[in-house]
């Protein structure tokens, strides 16, 4: 009886962080077509759902052209990381820089950053696809330094690491 208690619970905690992940769809790293997509390394992404690069909260870059599963493959490792009791936060970078000119206008940053410090994993989807203004870049290295140490960053791009 406190198996079922546990597992439930275990439920209900992880419909509850997929729901504050913000995922756009939910599907597990089992559910990639790897045989699909041949240039995603295997080996490579069931070694990151071992999570250990959160444990030692390293980051993980998610590079490639559009539509070999960059963003399929970042909610799946967010998803392994709920499963482990790890909370996650999904957000495009488009979308967080309109988020951080709205708290500015209001004169919320600080605010509308500390809830990005917080989960363990934050993913940030889509870097490059737009050019970031000096207030942007700004606003994106003050949160990458912020979470130094406290929390990982999936981050993915069509754009190549020296881009």
């Amino acid at each position: 009886m406190l198996e079922a208690e546990s597992a439930a619970k275990h439920a209900r905690n992880v419909k509850l962080k997929t729901q504050w992940a913000h995922f756009p769809y939910n599907k597990g790293l089992d559910q990639f077509d790897f045989d699909f997509q041949p240039s995603v390394d295997e080996r490579k992404m069931r070694e990151l759902a071992g999570l250990t690069f959160l444990e030692r909260r390293e980051n993980v870059l998610l590079l490639g052209p559009p539509s070999v599963g960059k963003t399929r493959l970042a909610i799946a490792l967010g998803t392994e990381a709920i499963v482990a009791s790890y909370s996650v936060y999904l957000v495009t970078v488009q979308d967080l820089m309109a988020q951080f000119l709205k708290a500015r206008d209001e004169n919320r940053l600080k605010e509308r950053m500390t809830p990005l410090v917080k989960p363990k994993l934050l993913i940030l989807d889509e870097m490059g696809y737009l050019a970031l203004d000096p207030f942007a870049a700004t606003c994106l290295s003050q949160l990458v330094s912020k979470r130094y140490e406290k929390g990982s960053i999936i981050l993915t791009s069509t754009k190549s690491y020296g881009d």
